[in-house]
C-alpha cells in the first residue's frame, strides 16, 4: 500500500464508514440484480458482478481512509 501511495495510485482521504456502508449497499444490490439477469443477459450480469466487487473493495479502502486514483492499474 505504501508503494501505491508513493506512485499516486492511491490517495489518503478522510475515512468514512457512512460512505463505505453506502458502497457495500450498492454492491449488494448489484449482486442481487446480477443473479436475476445472468441467464437472459450474461454480459450485463458480469458487468454488475464486476461493479459489485469494485464497490466492495472500494468500501474497504474508504473505511481505512484510502481511495484509488485514475493512476491505479491492475497488474
Amino acid at each position: 500500500m505504501d508503494a501505491m501511495l508513493a506512485r499516486g495510485e492511491l490517495e489518503r482521504v478522510a475515512p468514512s464508514r457512512d460512505h463505505a456502508d453506502l458502497l457495500l449497499s450498492q454492491a449488494r444490490r448489484h449482486l442481487t440484480s446480477a443473479a436475476i439477469i445472468a441467464e437472459a443477459d450474461p454480459a450485463g450480469g458480469y458487468q454488475l458482478l464486476y461493479d459489485a466487487a469494485r464497490k466492495a473493495l472500494a468500501a474497504v479502502l474508504e473505511n481505512q481512509g484510502v481511495r484509488a486514483t485514475s493512476r491505479c492499474v491492475m497488474r
